[in-house]
């Protein structure tokens, strides 16, 4: 039985570039990824409706969304968004990451989403503000910026672990979450196709940052995208794992057209 390929991906700094959050250079890579019925699923930091705009420019199949960092699958983006069906919840509320937030304040320094609101949040991420006000739109992580000394980061991140909270690095911000992660909702993913589709699933990951490890290190075939610096932020070991030459959208598609090409 032929075997079935599924590719997971960030997109910040992966499909989409980190300077202008373009994927054109990718175009011809999903065109191959749409003619070949291999299933897309993105998996950002972002929330639903950021990405369910971004799986419709990219004109990809209806695959699963896994938004918040792992937060929240969203099974279908299809079918209306009141469903409680078509959505998976495996983070923590986020008004309860904003109260433990608030209760910290009085120790390091910091600014949130919440503290930064449309404004901050532009100015931070150069998003005009209809993308920015998306970008608010959360339900169960919150990315801040850390304004306080890095020796700090530790006993912030225990103070939050003793509220069953954990602390990640990302791209741009640092992220705020309950017990998941992307490759807890990967593998949810997986589990329910295993379940219902035929033959074994080959699993293709892709990510840049700190965030996205957890995901790596589970894929059959773990890509690594540097940062427009050249560094690689991300581990990849294995035989299986490749990294690619290029930054943003062109090393996407270039190392996924030849990790298609060997597997194919």
């Amino acid at each position: 039985m032929q075997k079935r390929i599924v590719i997971f991906s960030d997109l910040d700094g992966c499909l989409l570039n980190k300077s202008d959050y373009s994927f054109a250079p990718a175009t011809q890579t999903l065109a191959r990824i749409r003619q070949l019925e291999i299933p897309l699923v993105l998996a950002s930091s972002k929330t639903e409706v950021e990405m369910r705009r971004l799986a419709d420019e990219m004109a990809l199949a209806d695959a699963p969304l896994i938004c918040e960092n792992g937060g929240v699958v969203f099974w279908s983006r299809r079918a209306a968004a009141n469903l409680s069906a078509n959505k998976t919840v495996l983070g923590q509320d986020r008004e309860v990451i904003l109260r433990v937030l608030g209760e910290l304040k009085a120790s390091f320094h910091f600014s949130s989403f919440e503290d930064m609101q449309i404004e901050g949040v532009c100015q931070a991420t150069q998003l005009p503000p209809e993308r920015a006000r998306e970008a608010l739109a959360r339900s169960c992580t919150e990315p801040l910026q850390w304004e306080d000394s890095g020796d700090k980061i530790p006993f912030f991140r225990n103070a939050l672990a003793e509220h069953s909270l954990t602390l990640t690095r990302g791209g741009r911000f640092w992220h705020v979450a309950g017990q998941t992660n992307k490759a807890a909702a990967m593998q949810l993913v997986m589990s329910r196709w295993e379940q219902e589709l035929p033959g074994p699933i080959h699993s293709i990951a892709i990510g840049d940052s700190p965030i996205d490890q957890h995901m790596l290190d589970v894929a059959d075939t773990p890509i690594a995208i540097p940062s427009p610096d050249g560094l690689v932020h991300v581990r990849i070991e294995g035989h299986n794992g490749t990294v690619a030459n290029l930054a943003g959208a062109a090393g996407w598609a270039d190392t996924v057209s030849q990790v298609l090409d060997d597997l194919l």
